[in-house]
């Protein structure tokens, strides 16, 4: 798959049971990679139809940042983000999930440190983090 030990990633995500993504869009100033609405439908790689059962609204990582640490990707968005504090505020009080998402694949086993700092900067910003970890 790669000659790295492992790969990280972290991306921008917003779920919420039914909004507009344009909403989002124009409330933090960022155009997303991804959204969608409740009830959009989807045809997956095999055939068959998914209906989505929220909203949605994604933003990847900057590409120049896929071989940087976790901790350089997850700053990433803080520093897009910093300035948006009370806009994510005003989202999360309406209800709407914001997290960073981080990806980990490895085939070595992995320990890491969220500072205070970014845990400090991830509160302040009304953001959870989330891990979905692989391995290969």
């Amino acid at each position: 798959m790669n000659d790295r030990e492992h790969i990280t990633s972290v991306l921008f995500l917003i779920i919420g049971d039914n909004f507009e993504p344009e909403v989002i869009t124009k409330a933090i100033g960022i155009k997303p990679d991804r959204s969608w609405k409740k009830g959009d439908k989807k045809t997956l790689p095999k055939g068959s139809v998914h209906t989505n059962s929220n909203s949605g609204w994604k933003k990847f990582q900057d590409p120049k940042l896929d071989k940087q640490c976790l901790e350089r990707q997850i700053g990433y968005f803080i520093g897009l983000l910093s300035a948006k504090s009370e806009e994510l505020k005003e989202l999360k009080d309406k209800g709407l999930s914001l997290e960073l998402n981080c990806f980990i694949c490895s085939s070595i086993d992995l320990s890491f440190c969220i500072t205070n700092e970014v845990l400090s900067d991830l509160h302040r910003l009304s953001l959870d983090l989330s891990f979905d970890f692989e391995q290969y």
